[in-house]
């Protein structure tokens, strides 16, 4: 049987993750969501022990009882679409020895996930004011536009500007095999800095892996002379195409200066390792297949995950005839061997969409809400990917 097809419902970061999501609540990891499961399951960093004690048992007791707990739903998608989920990968990566050492211990942690609040520089189609500033200022300006497709910010944005929580994280630390930043985007964030520097300071510099997940429109030479001194580091791009697609999807990004950016780490960070994350949703239709080439050719590897949280972006909404072309290019596609060695899976992913069934409804509210995209971003969609007509 394999990982992807696995019946067991452990999940390590259940066991041994700790993060703290946008709005300043804690979870196992950055893809569990306490909103989908009630306020019982809500609390802050200051309440850690009520989360290893209350909170963190539940969630276990659903898994060891082969019951998919409602707040993984993120993970419990991807699998069933075939993709290795974030509990699958991770618990594949924990070697045994840390393990062991995490049973004998208390609230030991393994993994830290911190989402810095919703500072960021861009206002993508599939992101909201909950982790986009941008998103939360445009949205404040045209509720009556956007009221049918975002929500206005919850919970405490700059929650890490609070006092002791460079203390929480400096205790935790201790026993992390990773620490994974995400925002908001934590390139441009300050305290991303003072995180890096910490690291160091404590001296697992060469311990912990830094993961970063960013827009890459912005990296700093104080950002990059930190990364440096980090052994283990990797940065997930977010990318939704390439060229004008990305930029309309990530608006409003600039696809030069993403490019100028990845030449500049491979040149002068070369113990950091790069790769592409890709969120699969509409418009990945049109824009995939040039990223899939884009990737290839700067020997990168990609990685494709579900949006979540936004049904109108379901690629259950894309012409059938458009989706048809992107499956036909994925069966003809010349896929790489070594080194990239996602590509199978990759080239599954997108097969497996054939089974998907156009839903109508799913197709007219996207195109609402492109309607709104454009008038706010002074944009085609039209122009830029074509789609075909549904008469």
């Amino acid at each position: 049987m394999s990982e992807a097809q696995d019946s067991s419902l452990k999940c390590h970061l259940a066991e041994y993750g700790l993060g703290v999501t946008n709005s300043g609540t804690l979870a196992p990891c950055c893809q569990w969501h306490p909103h989908l499961v009630g306020k019982e399951y809500y609390a802050t960093w200051q309440d850690t022990e009520r989360f290893n004690r209350e909170i963190r048992p539940k969630i276990l007791a659903d898994l060891n009882a082969g019951i998919k707990h409602p707040g993984c739903q993120h993970c419990w998608q991807e699998e069933q679409y075939g993709h290795k989920s974030l509990r699958l990968d991770w618990n594949s990566r924990v070697p045994a020895s840390e393990l062991e050492k995490a049973r004998q211990g208390t609230d030991y942690v393994l993994d830290i996930e911190l989402s810095l609040g919703n500072l960021c520089n861009l206002r993508c189609m599939m992101c909201g004011p909950y982790a986009s500033s941008l998103w939360a200022t445009t949205f404040d300006k045209n509720q009556e536009q956007l009221i049918k497709w975002q929500h206005s910010v919850r919970g405490r944005a700059n929650w890490w500007e609070e006092p002791g929580f460079m203390d929480w994280l400096r205790s935790n630390l201790t026993t992390a095999l990773r620490i994974d930043i995400t925002g908001g985007e934590p390139l441009i964030i300050p305290q991303t800095e003072e995180i890096l520097e910490m690291i160091v300071e404590i001296g697992r510099a060469d311990d912990i892996a830094l993961q970063f997940n960013s827009n890459f429109t912005k990296v700093s030479d104080r950002i990059l002379k930190s990364i440096r001194q980090i052994k283990h580091t990797g940065i997930a791009i977010s990318l939704e195409g390439t060229g004008t697609m990305n930029d309309y999807v990530r608006y409003p990004s600039r696809w030069s200066e993403i490019e100028s950016n990845v030449q500049r780490v491979i040149r002068d960070a070369p113990n950091v390792g790069l790769c592409v994350n890709h969120t699969l949703q509409h418009a990945s239709v049109y824009s995939l297949p040039a990223l899939i080439e884009w990737s290839h050719c700067n020997n990168l590897m990609l990685h494709l995950t579900t949006v979540q949280g936004h049904p109108h972006l379901g690629i259950n909404g894309a012409p059938p005839k458009d989706l048809k072309r992107m499956i036909d290019w994925a069966e003809q596609y010349q896929w790489p061997e070594q080194p990239w060695l996602k590509s199978k899976s990759v080239k599954e992913y997108i097969l497996g969409l054939r089974d998907i069934r156009f839903d109508h409804q799913v197709y007219q509210s996207y195109r609402d809400y492109i309607k709104v995209i454009d008038q706010l971003n002074s944009m085609s969609y039209d122009e830029i990917f074509q789609p075909s007509s549904i008469s």
